[in-house]
């Protein structure tokens, strides 16, 4: 059966921020960054087609997307085949698996539009202390904001519509506040 992860060890932290702009990727200031460090993202459309699976895959502890300007202004628009829209776990732990040794030390994501993924917008997986800010999923078909067996998360401000199964949906998670959020044009939010 799925588990929620145990709380990680804290992790060296370096700190950087990270700056990206229309035009550049996002998924290469992840690539480059460190446990701890920020990407701000300034305004415009974003399509990351580096990943057949993902727009955009976080694997390192403590990593911040934080989206310049207004919510809503930084658009991941799902490109090809993708599944899902933003997804962070552990290094070699996918959606589909049931089990991962490893856990994720922190992520968090603040003001983007993630639209048009058929899988899920933004997820989390064995991820502990997650946060979700002020964030859009838009027209992502299956689960719109979906932490799954992570622990220690809040997801405030968020919308969430036009999902067939759950706008918002934190099955197999604990300890997660949610709170001033939307979810309209959604088959439930959970």
């Amino acid at each position: 059966a799925p588990t929620v992860p145990a709380t990680a060890a804290p992790v060296a932290k370096s700190g950087k921020v990270h700056a990206v702009r229309n035009g550049d990727s996002i998924q290469d200031a992840i690539d480059l960054a460190e446990p701890g460090d920020t990407i701000k993202v300034w305004p415009g459309s974003y399509t990351e087609p580096a990943s057949p699976k993902y727009g955009l895959r976080i694997t390192k502890n403590d990593i911040k997307l934080v989206a310049k300007g207004k919510p809503g202004r930084v658009r991941l628009l799902a490109s090809n085949v993708q599944e899902t829209g933003v997804y962070a776990a552990p290094d070699g732990c996918e959606y589909e698996d049931t089990s991962c040794d490893d856990v994720l030390q922190g992520f968090s994501i603040k003001g983007f539009s993630v639209e048009g993924f058929p899988a899920n917008g933004i997820q989390t997986r064995w991820v502990d202390s997650f946060k979700f800010q002020n964030c859009y999923s838009v027209d992502n078909l299956n689960n719109g904001i979906h932490p799954t067996l992570s622990s220690n998360g809040s997801i405030v401000g968020c919308k969430s519509h036009g999902s067939l199964a759950a706008g918002l949906s934190v099955d197999g998670s604990v300890d997660v506040t949610a709170f001033d959020n939307e979810i309209y044009n959604s088959t439930t939010g959970r």
